[in-house]
């Protein structure tokens, strides 16, 4: 079986499972940061310290210190979208994390092993990478240039007790804080099952984001797509190919979503909220 298929098996395995019990029944209740809706981190962990994307005039650069690097891969999207949950839900920057990595990880869907060779030891790199980045935005209009900087933390400290329990004291930074109480809730069981496409698992959070607010009919050309999601160097037909795809993917999960494409990009449309308010009793 091709990886291509291997994919496509995944999702229709599991997305039936997925719409038997909503999201609130199954405790799989998420919130994307807004940032994440506007950009693309990079495709996969690499010995960069700077990342720039230029979005229809918007500059938006994340950094992070050469001797850490840059988050990246679907690890690091989880992470900070946990993150974003966990202020969302305690409003508060001082988040509680817990005493193990297994609860943290298994809330993203990974069953944690340790040693040298378990994925621990790659969930801390990520962990690290993604409370030291910080993203940089610049936007020039005629003759006036606006700046604006998100960092994720004020500052944390991390004590390892053994390989499998820590005791982070995290303080999140107000520009984090403040995007987590105006960011969209999403489905954290849809994220897991798309991962570890980051592709697919970008645009799902783009959908979510965009059309959570969406008031009137939108055109996204096919240009600010690339500039948003492409990966560097990929030839644009190619990206255009892979990009109908992984919507494709991402639409299994958000069948309400008015989304199609066109010769002139993609159109989003007024659609019913991915995660519908809770009714109270």
């Amino acid at each position: 079986m091709s990886f291509k298929n291997k994919i496509n098996h995944k999702i229709n395995k599991f997305s039936p499972r997925i719409f038997e019990r909503s999201p609130y029944e199954r405790d799989q209740i998420a919130y994307v940061p807004k940032f994440m809706s506007q950009m693309a981190l990079p495709k996969k962990l690499e010995g960069i310290s700077e990342h720039t994307r230029i979005i229809n005039g918007h500059k938006c650069t994340t950094l992070s210190p050469p001797s850490i690097g840059l988050p990246g891969g679907s690890l690091s999207r989880k992470i900070l979208i946990q993150l974003n949950t966990l202020a969302k839900l305690q409003k508060s920057q001082e988040i509680e994390i817990g005493s193990t990595y297994a609860k943290f990880m298994r809330w993203m869907g990974l069953y944690p092993s340790g040693g040298n060779t378990g994925n621990i030891i790659k969930f801390k790199e990520h962990f690290i990478r993604c409370i030291n980045c910080v993203i940089h935005y610049e936007s020039t209009v005629g003759k006036t240039t606006d700046y604006s900087i998100i960092t994720v933390i004020n500052k944390a400290r991390i004590h390892t007790h053994s390989d499998w329990q820590w005791s982070p004291e995290i303080t999140l930074s107000d520009s984090f804080y403040e995007q987590s109480q105006n960011s969209a809730p999403t489905d954290l069981g849809a994220l897991i099952c798309l991962s570890p496409g980051t592709l697919r698992m970008d645009i799902f959070n783009f959908l979510v984001f965009r059309l959570f607010y969406l008031k009137k009919e939108t055109l996204i050309p096919w240009k600010e797509l690339y500039a948003m999601f492409a990966s560097p160097n990929i030839p644009s037909n190619v990206f255009r190919q892979n990009f109908i795809i992984a919507l494709k993917q991402a639409q299994t999960f958000y069948q309400d979503a008015k989304v199609h494409t066109t010769k002139r990009g993609l159109i989003l449309m007024p659609s019913r909220m991915l995660i519908q308010p809770r009714t109270k009793l």
